[in-house]
């Protein structure tokens, strides 16, 4: 009788033993989604910013663009790299202003910005615009 009694309770700790792994795997495989969730997010919150950063380079381009053609209208664009020592590690934007000369008789030019930040890495964003901006002494952008 004793060995009938040892047979059940060998029973009965192996299935708790069983239960308890099949509760650990569940909540490593619950966690595991919530981190990859959480990773997923945060990667789409970064490239968020950094879009919007990129966004701002070239809102600033082409105002730069514009003042600098207001100035001098041989003015043709520039690659302008943009530090700030604010920057997260020391990043650096980069905007590239492209000027095209007026058609015969035109009074306007159109602008190309492109901004990229952060510059020169793989995980960057990039923003373009197209404006066109009138003569020295006309309308701006």
């Amino acid at each position: 009788m004793k060995r009938h009694g040892f047979r059940q309770h060998g029973r009965r700790s192996g299935i708790t033993v069983l239960v308890a792994m099949l509760a650990v795997m569940l909540t490593t495989s619950v966690g595991l989604s919530l981190a990859r969730m959480a990773l997923a997010r945060h990667r789409q919150v970064r490239g968020e910013q950094l879009r919007l950063q990129a966004e701002w380079l070239a809102e600033a381009a082409l105002e730069r663009a514009a003042a600098r053609h207001a100035v001098d209208e041989n003015y043709t664009g520039e690659t302008w790299d943009v530090a700030w020592p604010e920057l997260r590690r020391g990043r650096t934007g980069r905007v590239m202003i492209e000027i095209d000369l007026p058609a015969d008789g035109a009074s306007e030019r159109r602008v190309r910005v492109m901004a990229e930040f952060p510059a020169g890495v793989p995980e960057r964003a990039r923003v373009r615009k197209n404006v066109m901006i009138g003569a020295v002494g006309g309308s701006e952008p």
